[in-house]
């Protein structure tokens, strides 16, 4: 009887597939593979799933912000070598910091939505650089503080547009750095008044 049973036992244990047996090693945390078809973007969706497009407003609101800070960082970019003064140089020191990171900002929401980002200067603001670049050693400060306070109050003038986004996300984001940008007009009007007494 018992050898029946061993019999049997081993049997029923041989027509069984391994795999209701096998138990798998649990994976470690975040080293799952995603599922075909998904990608990392960083929204989480489908790398198969195009974005929604924007609304007209959003799209001008990523297109003008962009292009703006685009072109005051480029500027800040030569303050470092070209500024006479102190005041100048930490203005742009600041100014750069910030905007590296309402850039951040902005250009993730633009690229996660299929927006273009400015990779190069054109027209006007392409003018402008180049004048800054060729300005006399001494008048660059002055040169340079008229350009970004124009800029930055252009900049400013886009966030505080911000009111009127229908996307939740960028509207967050217009609202988290408008008091930062706007702040600038004062501070860079305060850098000039100091210049002047000089």
């Amino acid at each position: 009887m018992k050898l029946r049973l061993t019999v049997l036992l081993a049997f029923c244990a041989l027509a069984t597939p391994a795999s209701v047996f096998a138990q798998a090693a649990p994976a470690a945390p975040g080293a799952t593979p995603p599922a075909a078809g998904v990608g990392a973007a960083p929204t989480g969706k489908s790398s198969a799933e195009k974005p929604k497009p924007l609304g007209s407003t959003e799209k001008k609101f990523v297109k003008d912000a962009t292009s703006s800070m685009y072109v005051v960082l480029e500027s800040v970019g030569k303050a470092k070598d070209s500024a006479n003064t102190e005041a100048t140089k930490k203005l742009g020191e600041k100014l750069k910091a910030d905007l590296d990171k309402v850039w951040g900002d902005v250009a993730g929401f633009a690229t996660a939505n299929g927006e273009t980002l400015p990779s190069e200067l054109k027209g006007a603001d392409k003018s402008a650089i180049e004048r800054l670049n060729k300005a006399d050693k001494e008048k660059w400060d002055k040169l340079f503080l008229n350009f970004a306070g124009k800029e930055m109050k252009k900049i400013a003038r886009v966030f505080e547009g911000g009111k009127n986004l229908q996307n939740a996300e960028l509207k967050v984001i217009a609202e988290k750095w408008k008091p930062t940008v706007s702040g600038y007009d004062a501070e860079i009007t305060a850098v000039e008044k100091e210049i002047a007494k000089k």
